[in-house]
């Protein structure tokens, strides 16, 4: 199979304009320092070029210079942030509608469906949990991980096993990444052990609620 090309992505006009203002801010400053410097070298006027008072009153001497460029700074920063949250909000909006896309016609109709199947498989991974008998919360375990599973292959992650899946996830793209990992290693000492490993029904509860995090990320259930 044909490795699967990433996308190149064009930086953003808006932070190209803020890296370039940002610098061009930089150049002023040095510039204007390096200016009064060769003005003392080449006039040759100032004994005390090399004394601490010079500096010190060169540096009160461009302090409305470096007032300036501080405040101009702080507004291109702020606005970059403000800028950079919407877009990454845009995108992750954009992510969750190529995931479980709606208002398609008979593609939102299928999608509604699978939700179903998905929550009625989640009751069902909630109904053992609330069985008496220990041999039910680690089923309930071990179904949840498939859901987990099922999630991972939807958003492009491939591998022979979940551990192949989990690690090339990022972390910017699947805030619950670390939930992810705690519950399936569980789901794996379980399936490792089986009978010999100890799990009460608080523990379940525990790991059910870490997939629970998981899913609701994605609006799985």
């Amino acid at each position: 199979m044909a490795e699967e090309k990433k996308p190149t992505i064009a930086k953003d006009p808006v932070v190209s304009a803020i890296d370039v203002g940002a610098g061009l801010l930089l150049v002023i400053v040095l510039a204007d320092a390096l200016r009064r410097i060769l003005k003392s070298i080449i006039s040759k006027v100032n004994p005390n070029f090399l004394s601490r008072t010079y500096w010190v009153e060169m540096f009160i001497d461009m302090s409305p210079v470096l007032k300036i460029v501080s405040v101009t700074l702080s507004v291109i920063f702020l606005v970059g942030i403000f800028y950079l949250t919407r877009k990454i909000n845009m995108i992750r909006a954009e992510e969750i509608a190529l995931l479980y896309p709606k208002g398609r016609g008979e593609s939102a109709a299928t999608d509604t469906e699978s939700q179903k199947v998905e929550n009625k498989k989640w009751e069902k991974v909630l109904a053992r949990v609330e069985s008496s008998n220990p041999s039910d919360w680690k089923v309930a375990i071990l179904e949840a991980d498939i859901m987990l599973e099922e999630i991972l292959e939807k958003m492009g992650y491939h591998g022979d096993t979940m551990s192949d899946r989990l690690k090339q996830v990022e972390k910017s793209d699947f805030t619950t990444i670390d939930l992810a990992w705690e519950a399936h290693k569980i789901r794996n000492a379980i399936a490792h052990e089986g009978g010999d490993f100890l799990l009460n029904e608080r523990e379940t509860r525990r790991v059910i609620d870490l997939y629970r995090q998981v899913f609701e990320e994605f609006y799985y259930i």
